[in-house]
Formats: C-alpha cells, sequence, structure tokens
C-alpha cells in the first residue's frame, strides 16, 4: 500500500511540474505586448489646434515610419463644461526595448523633428498642453495582442471605452 500511495504521490508531483513548464513554455511563445498610453491634458481650443497638428503631421506618419500601423488617437466626447480636456494616445509595442528604440527613432526622424515646432516653441504663456501623463501598459496573458475590430463606420464616428478597475487588493 506504501508503494501505491508513494508511486501517485510522485505521479503527481511530476504531472504538476509539467503542466507549470507547459504552462510557462505557452506564456513565452504568446508574447503580449506592451502599451504607451499617453494622456494629455488641456484647456483651450487653440491647445487642442497645437496637439491635433502635431499628431496629424508630426507624431503619427513618424510611428507609421517606424513600423507602428495601429496607433490610437481618441479624444472625449465634447463637453464645453469640463475645465481639464484629455486626449489619449495609444501606441502598441511588441516589447520595452522596442519602445524604447521607436523613442530613439522618432529623435532621429529629420520629418519628424522638422514638423514638431509650433507644439515645441509653443509661447510660455500658452503652452500645448497643461500637463503629460505616461502609463506604460502589459496585455492580458488571455489577450496578448491587439485586435481591431473590423468596423466600416467613419473612424471620427467611432465610440470607443476606455475602462480603469481598480482595487485595494
Amino acid at each position: 500500500m506504501k508503494k501505491v500511495f508513494l508511486s501517485i504521490l510522485i505521479a503527481a508531483a511530476l504531472l504538476s511540474s509539467m503542466h507549470i513548464l507547459l504552462s510557462w513554455q505557452n506564456d513565452q511563445q504568446r508574447q503580449r505586448e506592451f502599451y504607451q498610453l499617453t494622456i494629455y491634458h488641456f484647456n483651450t481650443v487653440s491647445q487642442e489646434k497645437i496637439l491635433d497638428n502635431y499628431f496629424q503631421n508630426a507624431l503619427l506618419p513618424a510611428l507609421h515610419r517606424a513600423g507602428i500601423k495601429n496607433v490610437g488617437v481618441l479624444k472625449s466626447w465634447a463637453n464645453d463644461t469640463l475645465a481639464d480636456k484629455l486626449i489619449y494616445v495609444l501606441v502598441p509595442s511588441p516589447s520595452l526595448d522596442a519602445l524604447v528604440k521607436t523613442r530613439d527613432q522618432l529623435k532621429k526622424d529629420l520629418d519628424h523633428n522638422t514638423s514638431v515646432t509650433e507644439y515645441l516653441n509653443a509661447d510660455p504663456k500658452n503652452p500645448a498642453y497643461t500637463r503629460i501623463e505616461t502609463i506604460l501598459l502589459r496585455a492580458f496573458p488571455l489577450a496578448p495582442k491587439m485586435q481591431l475590430p473590423s468596423l466600416q463606420s467613419p473612424k471620427k464616428n467611432r465610440v470607443y471605452e476606455l475602462r480603469s478597475y481598480e482595487s485595494a487588493t
């Protein structure tokens, strides 16, 4: 009886080890993307125009040249009662290293650097934004890569929802 119990115990330990090893291997095969979410805070219409121009004529074309095609620039619904308005920029990356390399590529991109003068040289009394937040995210294990919806409507008519979950534990 002791031999049977010992054999079952060893088999269970081996199966448990195999399960851990296989799940680790699956995680390595399904490389999870990283995302840089940058939130631009602004108050005035002139700030919004500077930011829109920067995204449309400098940042997005430079990111596309760097091989990043699916960049999200998202605005909140128009609401004149909010003093602090927001624009979200979501940049996907296959790894943290690639995210750093993209940042370095932007610094070396001559077209990008010549297109950012209005953004960088904004009057200190009327800056391009009031605040920037940068958040680094990692994709969920069961959703390791961003999948774009196949929508037919014009991009300006689409509505997305950003959810943030917070918990004490």
